[in-house]
């Protein structure tokens, strides 16, 4: 028998267990080598593993081959009978438009995922997002100016015309560019005229910023007089029907076919846009006076640019505040 000491209390302890308890203890100390062991053992199994697939992938079964460098960081020393060169060299992407077999695919996947889709009836948002005209000239360390213009013809009451189409392009190429550019110092300008009615006049890097304003107040004077012969009025027209058929793969084609679909933009409507802009003349250009004055009335600007240039000007804003 053996006294132990628990707490205040002495308890005597058989040999034997004593006995067990130290030979569990060695035991537990020699699993633990063991186990210790297995594992170092595992892992130098692994880099020999590692080391032999690198050499048999550059070497291949002779170890004995002569080597030299292959010149690229990563990739060390190689076979001397081997050559480095880019993948590109020997592989080419081939691209193509899906047949039948690729739209029957689409129609399985596209029915797999609306079954997946919750019965459950949405609540549609409210986005109400009123309008608010600041006309505001922002301030900022610049001695340029990005002058810009909008309205929206729609509020009159005008639908849209291909003919805009003509005209976006006879702006940007001719009028815009030869005020702005050309004579004004602008580095660029751009405009636009949306199926939504929303348009727009924008110069940008502009040294000026008044001047720039009165050129767009003078656009309906522009389209009144508005006289181009009939091989002027081919090239505006030519221009437009480029941007309206820029190629695109596969890919732009799907996206702009979803776009279409969610805006309601069906083909014959496109292709009526199209018909418009063929047939634009000089007649149908000055027709479109009331657009330039309806989005003109609007008398929506703003200007980024030079603070000096703004204060100067501050009578065309409703707010002037710093970037």
């Amino acid at each position: 028998m053996r006294e132990t000491i628990l707490g205040n209390n002495i308890r005597k302890v058989p040999s034997v267990a004593v006995g067990c308890m130290r030979l569990s203890e060695k035991s537990k100390d020699e699993m633990n080598h063991f186990i210790h062991q297995k594992k170092k053992q595992i892992k130098l199994l692994e880099e020999l593993k590692y080391t032999q697939i690198d050499q048999y992938i550059t070497k291949g079964l002779n170890p004995s081959v002569s080597m030299k460098d292959s010149k690229v960081e990563w990739i060390g020393a190689i076979p001397e009978h081997w050559d480095v060169d880019h993948i590109k060299q020997h592989f080419k992407v081939k691209k193509r438009i899906a047949g039948k077999e690729g739209y029957d695919v689409l129609e399985k996947a596209m029915d797999t995922l609306i079954r997946q889709m919750p019965d459950e009836p949405f609540v549609k948002a409210d986005w109400n997002m009123p309008l608010e005209k600041k006309n505001e000239g922002i301030c900022c360390a610049s001695q340029i100016q990005f002058v810009g213009r909008t309205g929206n013809y729609k509020d009159a009451g005008l639908p849209f015309r291909g003919s805009l189409l003509v005209l976006q392009n006879i702006l940007n190429y001719d009028y815009l560019w030869i005020r702005l550019r050309v004579k004004g110092g602008a580095y660029g300008c751009m405009s636009g005229f949306g199926r939504d009615g929303d348009c727009y006049m924008v110069s940008y890097l502009d040294p000026k910023l008044a001047e720039t304003n009165e050129v767009y107040d003078k656009l309906p004077e522009y389209l009144e007089q508005f006289d181009q012969d009939e091989r002027s009025m081919d090239r505006y027209v030519i221009g437009a029907i480029s941007e309206m058929d820029i190629p695109k793969n596969p890919a732009a084609l799907g996206v702009r076919g979803l776009t279409a679909y969610l805006s309601g933009i069906t083909r014959e409507q496109l292709q009526k846009e199209r018909d418009e802009v063929i047939d634009t003349d000089a007649k149908e250009i000055r027709a479109l006076v009331p657009y330039a004055k309806a989005v003109l009335s609007n008398n929506c600007l703003c200007v980024v640019g030079n603070e000096n240039k703004i204060k100067e000007n501050s009578s065309l804003f409703t707010t002037v505040r710093s970037l």
